[in-house]
């Protein structure tokens, strides 16, 4: 059996201004890289950090509610696709990220990690 080492975290709902985003990657992960979705977002949502001597990590596309990114492990050199999300708090502005989701779909593995930032009810079968 073949083993595969990721070394990769994905933060959701960090609200960290950019300033503080370098801090705690100077301070606590200072060897590992990172994207985050801070162009897209008033403030950083979404964080992806990895250990670059164990994987390679390409960021494809981001908005304020996700980061689409591939995900190589160096050893093995096993390839997949994983978004990180983190949906908006109400349904008109998870629209677009339906929308996104929907228009980015890889070809290979693909994991899925997500904060929707919504619960099932009957509300929501009508209001959406």
């Amino acid at each position: 059996m073949q083993k595969h080492k990721f070394d990769v975290c994905g933060l959701l709902e960090t609200k960290l201004v950019p300033s503080k985003l370098q801090f705690m990657h100077r301070s606590r992960l200072k060897h590992w890289k990172l994207v985050s979705n801070v162009e897209a977002a008033d403030t950083t949502r979404v964080v992806v950090l990895w250990n670059p001597s164990t994987v390679h990590v390409d960021m494809l596309d981001s908005s304020p509610q996700f980061i689409h990114v591939s995900i190589r492990c160096l050893s093995t050199h096993f390839t997949f696709a994983a978004s990180f999300v983190y949906g908006y708090n109400t349904i008109i502005a998870r629209r677009t990220l339906w929308d996104g989701i929907k228009s980015w779909a890889p070809t290979g593995p693909w994991l899925v990690l997500v904060d929707f930032n919504s619960t099932l009810s009957q509300d929501d079968k009508y209001n959406g």
